[in-house]
């Protein structure tokens, strides 16, 4: 019959024991590891596991079934509940939530007044600051550090050692990837996409269901519309805006305070300026190498993805790598010729490949 303890120096079974004279409620089947501690008016639910030296602050509650790892500590008021399992070495704040079954790494951070989701992940090594909120079902990757105050919704996917700034805001279902870098006050709407070392400007806005690419760079207080699509290493700068539906290719540059309008097309490497206008479904592209006729040499160009022609042959980019010189030759091309004719194949294969389209 589980009751309250009045606990001076008081045994369960195998030297498992707890010190102090405190008032403190012990549930049937509850295991006190070597050396814990629990604080004043702390309520230890059954099957909950304590482990050698943990420290269980005053009136902070654990739930049913509970497991709280060596040397964790758990401050005032805090509250695990049920089936939750926090490891070894961890750091619960005074007044923190953590949800039925969610599962906290080793040696993490969470910071007083922090709210874990139920089913939650932390990854071990992770750090959630003061009055952070994770949603239920979220997971948050090794080392990653979650700003205080910032909102994590439901089911988020935080890469391991990503940053989320103070105050920051990540939608329902958002993934942001490995080495990101949210800036504090950030927005990134539901079902977004960030990818692996992208970088999100303090105050900025990512719209629903958009994506931004690895190693991409959006500046603070840009704003980028529902379901754009930011292209990889390319650059947004500071209050920049970008309507929903546009797509910006990879490497692209858009300065400062410009303005890109809904589904404008911005091809890969394309470089917009400070404060430019891109009226709305505008198509901003760069047109595919074309060399012609020189001395001897027969066209040469991208034909389509994929494969490059020159005359009436059109083979794969591959081919092209492999076969150039001998085809040349063949063509009794002069040796500067065939130099030449490499160089061309060179430059239009760099095109496809940063393009996407050289399907190789």
């Amino acid at each position: 019959m589980e009751k309250w303890y009045v606990i001076k120096t008081w045994k369960i079974k195998d030297g498992w024991y707890v010190k102090g004279s405190y008032k403190v409620f012990i549930g049937e089947d509850a295991r006190i590891g070597e050396d814990a501690s629990i604080g004043a008016s702390a309520r230890i639910d059954a099957g909950t596991s304590i482990g050698e030296d943990a420290r269980i602050g005053a009136s902070a509650r654990i739930g049913l079934y509970a497991s709280i790892g060596a040397g964790a500590r758990i401050g005032e008021d805090a509250r695990i509940d049920e089936d939750a399992r926090i490891d070894a070495g961890t750091s619960i704040g005074e007044d923190a939530r953590i949800g039925a079954s969610a599962r906290i790494g080793l040696y993490v951070s969470i910071g007083s007044g922090a709210r874990i989701g139920e089913d939650a992940s932390i990854g071990s090594g992770a750090r959630i600051g003061e009055d952070a909120s994770i949603g239920s079902g979220a997971s948050i990757g090794e080392d990653a550090s979650i700003g205080s105050g910032a909102s994590i919704g439901l089911y988020v996917s935080i890469g391991a050692s990503a940053r989320i700034g103070e105050d920051a805001s990540i939608g329902e279902g958002a993934s942001i990837g490995l080495y990101a870098s949210i800036g504090a006050g950030a927005s990134i709407g539901a079902i977004a996409s960030i990818g692996a070392s992208a970088s999100i400007g303090a105050s900025a806005s990512i719209g629903e269901d958009a994506s931004i690419g690895a190693s991409a760079s959006i500046g603070s207080g840009a704003r980028i519309g529902e379901d754009a699509r930011i292209g990889a290493s390319a650059s947004i700068g500071l209050y920049a805006s970008i309507g929903s539906g546009a797509r910006i290719g990879s490497g692209a540059s858009i300065g400062s305070g410009a303005s890109i309008g809904e589904d404008a097309r911005i091809d890969a490497g394309t470089s917009i300026g400070v404060g430019a206008r891109i009226g709305a479904s505008a198509r901003i592209i760069i047109s595919p190498p074309y060399f012609g006729k020189h001395s001897n040499t027969f066209p040469i160009g991208y034909s389509e993805p994929g494969m490059i022609f020159s005359g009436c042959i059109v083979k794969p980019l591959s081919w092209w790598k492999k076969n150039i010189r001998r085809c040349a030759n063949e063509h009794r091309y002069s040796l500067a010729d065939v130099d030449e004719y490499e160089w061309r194949v060179k430059v239009i294969g760099e095109w496809m490949e940063r393009h996407g389209v050289s399907k190789e």
